[in-house]
């Protein structure tokens, strides 16, 4: 009797990676053509502050990035011709969704009878939680997918591409950050910088697989070969230093300055390493700071069309329109008595966290401090704020900040 051996093919998740990846870089007239107001307008000139319209033509960036369109009219955007834009990134946890569009039909009788399609469920969302990493080497293999990242929480609605190479997993866009969250604590757990990061996008683009499979970008281990000598009983062991090329950013890497907005991260350094007043001592009894950014996105679904064809209701929105922004913070001060040394709060704040992440604001509101007593443990004093925008913004309206922080469009670009 013959006996033939099947051999599925499974792979752990481990031996896949995720990626993403900027549509296009940050320039002037492409922003003038995707980006308008209803009226065909890149800048709202009924205001005299430099206030833009954070609306954006979906289908309109997918066709002018792309013009290979497959069977479901989407734009695809094929991850092997565009390799070197899509950049991995090491996250600890990672779920998405293509969207729900079936739902029950009501009726008088109490069973679901029939389910019809709903065309606003059809979005594509993703969440994923990672940490910056620091390399001991001079090679960062993670920096570029960070500064995609960074980019889109500086910029608001900054359209990138999140993609998976897990086989059956298909991937859409664009995506747009709805809420991204900074957390560094050194209070009852490990001093590790956390971003948990949800997006949220349309369906026009459809990022297609690679022809090969695509492992994780680390180096591949080669194993040590031990020669025993036929003349010798004994014999050395071979060492390798088994050094650990990245560090997830911590404590250490972390900066905070709760009196002043620097403009880079340099500047943050030395204004903290110069102090020697006792207000300095506010930053050294520091032990978590956090930071968040919210962004409420409205998609606009109109009848699609591609050269007066229409077409199925699986594309997904046609517009993509910021309706708020909230970004706010806090940090958490230690003492054993129940004053503290209380900052000026004139100037703004400045929050690192290692790597891209250097985020200053020129502008807050503070709130009270919020005190929790722990008896035998000391205080804590936790103080939070809320940003303000400044004077004026502008998408490219240098030298003016593109959002809350005080980051103009130029210095973003040259990221």
């Amino acid at each position: 009797m013959e006996y033939i051996d099947y051999a599925l093919d499974i792979r752990p998740s481990s031996s896949y990676n995720i990626y993403v990846a900027e549509i296009f870089k940050l320039d002037q007239n492409t922003l003038t053509l995707l980006m308008s107001t209803t009226i065909g307008l890149p800048q709202n000139v009924r205001r005299k502050r430099l206030i833009n319209s954070f609306s954006l033509d979906i289908h309109k960036l997918a066709r002018t990035i792309s013009s290979d369109i497959n069977q479901n009219y989407r734009s695809v955007v094929d991850y092997s011709a565009f390799q070197n834009n899509f950049h991995p990134l090491y996250v600890s946890s990672f779920n998405d969704s293509s969207g729900d569009p079936y739902s029950g039909l009501p009726n008088f009788y109490p069973l679901n009878v029939d389910n019809h399609l709903k065309y606003s469920s059809q979005k594509y969302t993703a969440d994923f939680d990672f940490s910056p990493l620091i390399s001991i080497s001079e090679n960062n293999e993670h920096l570029n997918a960070e500064q995609v990242i960074y980019k889109a929480s500086i910029f608001p609605l900054y359209p990138i591409l999140i993609f998976s190479t897990i086989d059956a997993h298909d991937s859409y866009g664009p995506s747009f950050i709805s809420s991204m969250n900074f957390s560094m604590s050194t209070i009852n757990n490990a001093p590790v910088v956390n971003i948990s990061c949800n997006t949220v996008g349309g369906k026009i683009i459809e990022i297609s697989k690679p022809t090969e499979r695509t492992l994780p970008a680390t180096e591949t281990f080669q194993p040590i070969l031990l020669n025993f000598p036929e003349s010798e009983t004994l014999f050395e062991e071979s060492t390798v230093d088994f050094k650990n090329l990245y560090r997830s950013s911590s404590i250490l890497d972390c900066l905070i300055d709760p009196n002043t907005a620097h403009p880079n991260v340099e500047s943050l350094q030395t204004a903290i390493q110069s102090r020697n007043s006792p207000d300095s001592l506010i930053s050294e009894r520091i032990v978590g700071f956090n930071l968040s950014i919210q962004n409420g996105i409205d998609f606009i679904f109109t009848q699609s069309q591609y050269k007066n064809l229409v077409l199925d209701d699986n594309v997904g929105p046609k517009y993509a329109k910021l309706t708020s922004r909230t970004v706010s913070g806090s940090f958490t001060i230690y003492s054993v008595e129940p004053n503290i040394i209380t900052p000026s709060y004139e100037n703004g704040i400045t929050l690192y966290f290692g790597g891209p992440f250097f985020y200053p604001i020129p502008k807050v509101n503070w709130n009270n401090p919020k005190v929790t007593i722990k008896p035998g443990g000391g205080y804590l004093h936790e103080i939070s704020f809320l940003a303000r925008l400044p004077e004026k913004t502008g998408f490219f309206s240098n030298p003016y900040p593109v959002s809350e922080f005080g980051i103009n469009f130029e210095d973003l670009k040259d990221m």
